[in-house]
């Protein structure tokens, strides 16, 4: 499957954010370091802004709006809201694994952005999507 066969419609974007949390699992999903510690593998940590970057990048602004809030340590989280007001977390799971809210459960202080240009940050994007083609190949 390419990317440009996926629908660009509500189906289209539950299809490609579940794919994209499956590649981001599947990168981590044997994690010695945790399993020596005794910690559960959080691999969806620090990966929110490159889920959702790629989300807008695929659907556009047309589909989805992008929005950043700061989390319990200070940190942005990034997420998407599609044209059908549906919030799209690919990486909400990060904070349940630690104990926490997930900053896009409540909007205030949600800041509406767009994709960073920090040519780093679009690098991890441009990764992200290459290991999504290879897994959409598999299909």
């Amino acid at each position: 499957m390419k990317l440009a066969d996926i629908p660009q419609d509500k189906e289209g974007i539950e299809f490609v954010a579940a794919q994209i949390y499956i590649v981001l699992v599947g990168d981590s999903a044997n994690n010695a370091l945790a399993d020596m510690l005794g910690v559960k593998p959080n691999p969806l940590k620090g990966k929110c802004y490159e889920a959702s970057a790629l989300m807008y990048d695929i659907f556009g602004s047309k589909l989805l709006t992008l929005y950043r809030k700061h989390d319990f340590e200070g940190i942005y989280h990034w997420w998407c809201i599609d044209k059908w007001s549906r919030v799209i977390d690919i990486t909400a799971e990060q904070y349940e694994i630690e104990g926490h809210e997930c900053p896009s459960s409540n909007m205030d202080n949600a800041e509406k952005q767009y994709p960073m240009s920090f040519m780093s940050y679009r690098k991890k994007v441009n990764i992200l999507k290459g290991k999504l083609r290879i897994h959409l190949d598999t299909l």
